[in-house]
């Protein structure tokens, strides 16, 4: 089971992505982690998209590491996305 973080940008043309992706870097560096950066050119929107691998999300012994690798990223997603998007 694959537990995504994403950021999904309504970005008809394109531009809120790729100044989001300007700071590819220091965003990647921000974070800790590769992130995924889906442009999705023809699509409506864009995804940038951070991934980690469970092997059974039921399985209860697990469930508190997935609950604090989520509510991590979630937070440097959000201290380090924010700004940028308030900027937009």
């Amino acid at each position: 089971f694959e537990n995504f973080k994403n950021l999904d940008i309504d970005d008809k043309n394109k531009k809120m992505f790729d100044a989001l992706f300007s700071n590819k870097d220091q965003a990647e560096e921000a974070i800790s982690v590769d992130l995924q950066w889906r442009r999705l050119d023809g699509k409506k929107s864009s995804t940038i998209d951070l991934c980690k691998h469970f092997d059974d999300v039921t399985d209860k012994s697990i469930q508190k590491e997935m609950f604090s690798w989520y509510k991590e990223y979630t937070e440097k997603f959000v201290q380090f996305f924010k700004p940028k998007l308030k900027d937009l």
